[in-house]
């Protein structure tokens, strides 16, 4: 078989072409080439849904903590306040 230099060039590189990965870069036939695959590496999934739940519940303990110590606060004031008026009324020291 005659092959000129230019067939040569044509089919030496159509049967040395490194295959293509999906990444888009020419790996050595693996699925992912070196770069993809220390990304892939690093690139864990956060789930952040599960924590801003907890997160969620905390602070609404907090409030609800916050808001019941507040009335309990307001509850002593009256108390004191009524105590207060009553030794007025009836003069008692």
């Amino acid at each position: 078989m005659n092959v000129y230099p230019q067939q040569y060039q044509q089919t030496n590189s159509a049967n040395s072409s490194k295959p293509n990965t999906p990444c888009g870069h020419h790996g050595a036939g693996q699925e992912l080439c070196y770069l993809c695959h220390q990304r892939a590496k690093r690139n864990v999934p956060v789930y952040l849904h599960e924590e801003k739940r907890i997160r969620e519940a905390e602070e609404a303990k907090l409030l609800e903590q916050y808001q019941h110590n507040k009335d309990l606060e307001e509850q002593r004031r009256r108390e004191v306040c009524l105590f207060v008026c009553l030794r007025e009324i009836f003069g008692c020291n």
